[in-house]
């Protein structure tokens, strides 16, 4: 059985690998219970080695080094990316390019409404923009490069990207250097 310092140390490891992370994704990381969890965050915590971020009622931890590098709208934008269907959504964009609701639909799956809903939390994070009418009709990212470079640096949890798992290999194998975080 690990010791409370190595454990403490596998929480803060992983929250380094995975910046932004949610307690339910560090628990299923770490095969560990919820309480062991919380008192080894808050633990790391009062120690100044991890901080805490809330965005839209979801609580995130960051190592203090990358809390203090990020931007409140990239800590927003990787809130909304640690998101099963949302992370979805922007893979699908990143891949083939603006589209239009139906066409997402389509390639994604899924329900009508769902795909609705989580497409206003991307717009409302600033992540995709919905053009209404013309030729440009459809979702697009609004800064396609800083958005693939943020999920570069802060790859998602493997259980997030367990079904896009294609999705992510085409747009991100070969893409990583040395100096990226996450594997």
């Amino acid at each position: 059985m690990p010791d409370e310092e190595s454990t403490r140390e596998r929480v803060l490891e992983t929250i380094r690998r995975f910046p932004g992370i949610h307690l339910r994704g560090l628990i299923k990381e770490l095969d560990t219970s919820t309480a062991l969890a919380r008192y080894h965050i808050q633990v790391l915590e009062k120690e100044g080695r991890v901080r805490s971020s809330e965005v839209g009622g979801f609580v995130r931890y960051f190592p203090v080094e990358d809390y203090k590098e990020l931007s409140r709208d990239e800590r927003e934008m990787l809130n909304v990316l640690r998101q099963e269907r949302p992370l979805e959504i922007v893979l699908t964009l990143l891949e083939f390019g603006p589209m239009q609701h139906r066409d997402l639909l389509e390639t994604m799956g899924g329900s009508k409404g769902t795909l609705t809903y989580h497409l206003d939390k991307l717009v409302a994070a600033g992540i995709v923009r919905k053009v209404s009418r013309g030729p440009e009709r459809g979702f697009h990212l609004v800064d396609a490069d800083r958005v693939r470079a943020l999920l570069s640096r802060y790859e998602p949890v493997p259980a997030l990207l367990s079904h896009v798992h294609d999705l992510w290999d085409d747009l991100f194998r070969g893409h990583r250097t040395n100096d990226d975080k996450g594997g």
